[in-house]
């Protein structure tokens, strides 16, 4: 009876904390979304509406304000970046300036104003506000050659999605599959202005947003509404609009679908603001270079891309203040420290359809002490014992064998404990060289007891028993140390760009 009585208060908890959570979001909000699925349109645009543009098509390198985590602050003024003070060309944003310009280009001046003596200010003010009736002369600089156009200012309209990206957390780095999971937050901005769908403002005046006189919206914004994009798709889906670069699986279990709709002004004109957004989990490929495990660090790429959207743009702004965010939280990625996080936007063409590419990179470095006391020390622990072997009188041969073979055993057992800690590769590494080594210095002692046993059987050949007893002792597990420091030094030398600061630094020293 108690445990039925249990069970009926257990429902009514949760009943009422359900009703609490739908309670949350007035019933106003689910009525607006009910009506606005079953509104109907002559055209119903599923894009923002498009923006004109009068100027060459092409568009600047910018720079984060700053590249290195530790000096981000929150002003986000973008710089042109540039070379030799002259402005450095991203990419062209339309199929005609795409024959002209390429990525790379060295604007040196524009009508023979050079661009080198000007503020970033100035430079948009001359490219990007020419006349549009008149010629232009422009000079490029490529690969070192001069180049010089006479082009006018076209008119182009390009859509901008306002996809806002937050990289949430790395949840994995699986170095065995060259695999990194990650959960993020995807947001999509779509807006409808009054002037091109009153029948949605008016619907919102009726419901979730009623107009005062003062111009002003009573009421609260409808923020976390569940959304099931698959049935209804007047609502952009983040995850339609963008797509990852080398996406290996999306778990569709950890993904979260919500819409927020909110009114705003633009001068006279009133609009309903949705935004899509998506909290998931991806896993993508990443190319590890791992020769210098577990002394390496690594580069993580995620590439966002607007995918299957002509002529779309990612704008990086509000995805660097996220960056931001991410760079302060500090947040943990397990066995490994974030070095250094860097944001890239550039466009590209693919089957004649211009898409926009955001990047991050995300630099970290192995948190290598744990492989140096769990993996590496008791190795040496073994051979030192194992090597403890040559103190023996050279007549205790039994005795010899027996720490020697043991701890060949010992190291054996210990290197399949350990299996699961060191990457499958084609390739050997750092750990996998330290590891050869080590078999063959402990296999050595074992040798050198049955070399020295049979030595000092023949009295002529006692002189050279010593010896070799003598150089065993000195140098044995001394070499061992030599060689692995030689083995980090080859592999530093190969690539020192993938092997951890301080182990570089003090190489080269």
């Amino acid at each position: 009876m108690k445990i039925k009585n249990f069970f009926i208060y257990l429902f009514i908890l949760v009943l009422f904390s359900t009703s609490r959570i739908n309670a949350s979001i007035p019933f106003q909000c689910y009525d607006f979304v009910e009506q606005y699925k079953n509104l109907k349109f002559d055209k119903l645009s599923m894009q923002t509406p498009l923006d004109t543009f009068e100027d060459f098509g092409f568009a600047f390198n910018m720079d984060p304000p700053e590249k290195d985590i530790s000096l981000y602050t929150e002003d986000l003024t973008s710089k042109i970046r540039r070379s030799n003070n002259y402005p450095v060309i991203a990419n062209a944003w339309t199929y005609k300036s795409y024959d002209l310009f390429r990525k790379g280009d060295i604007l040196i001046s524009v009508d023979d104003v050079d661009l080198s003596k000007m503020s970033d200010q100035e430079i948009f003010d001359v490219v990007f506000y020419p006349d549009i009736n008149k010629e232009s002369q422009i000079i490029l600089l490529r690969d070192n050659k001069e180049i010089k156009l006479k082009i006018k200012p076209q008119k182009y309209e390009i859509a901008w999605y306002g996809v806002d990206f937050s990289l949430e957390s790395i949840k994995e780095i699986d170095v065995i599959n060259s695999s990194v999971t990650f959960s993020a937050y995807i947001g999509s901005d779509l807006s409808y202005y009054e002037s091109a769908y009153p029948q949605i403002i008016d619907l919102a005046k009726k419901t979730i947003m009623p107009l005062q006189d003062d111009g002003t919206y009573a009421g609260a914004p409808c923020i976390g509404l569940n959304y099931d994009y698959s049935k209804e798709n007047r609502i952009p889906n983040p995850i339609e609009i963008i797509g990852f670069e080398n996406l290996i699986e999306e778990n569709k279990n950890l993904t979260e679908e919500l819409v927020d709709i909110s009114p705003h002004k633009d001068g006279d004109d009133k609009l309903i603001k949705f935004t899509g957004n998506s909290i998931g989990t991806w896993e993508i490929k990443n190319d590890f270079n791992l020769s210098s495990f577990p002394f390496d660090k690594q580069i993580i790429k995620i590439s966002i891309i607007g995918e299957d959207i002509e002529d779309s743009i990612l704008d990086y702004n509000d995805s660097a203040y996220r960056l931001i965010d991410y760079s302060k939280d500090k947040i943990s990625i397990p066995g490994w420290e974030l070095e250094n996080i860097k944001l890239n936007h550039s466009n590209l063409i693919l089957r004649d359809v211009i898409f926009s590419k955001l990047e991050y990179e995300i630099h970290i470095e192995r948190e290598y002490f744990y492989y140096i006391f769990k993996i590496i020390l008791p190795i040496i622990l073994i051979l030192f014992i194992c090597w403890s072997s040559v103190w023996l009188n050279r007549k205790e041969v039994e005795s010899k064998l027996t720490i020697t073979i043991v701890c060949l055993l010992s190291l054996i057992a210990y290197n399949f404990v350990i299996d699961n800690e060191i990457p499958k590769l084609n390739y050997l590494t750092i750990m996998d060289w330290i590891i050869l080594l080590s078999y063959l210095y402990a296999a050595a002692p074992n040798i050198l007891a049955i070399i020295s046993y049979q030595l000092g059987l023949n009295s002529k050949q006692r002189v050279l028993n010593s010896k070799i007893d003598q150089y065993s002792k000195r140098y044995g597990i001394f070499s061992y140390l030599m060689f692995v420091l030689i083995i980090i030094i080859i592999s530093v030398s190969n690539v020192p760009e993938n092997t951890i600061d301080a182990l570089s630094w003090a190489m080269v020293r």
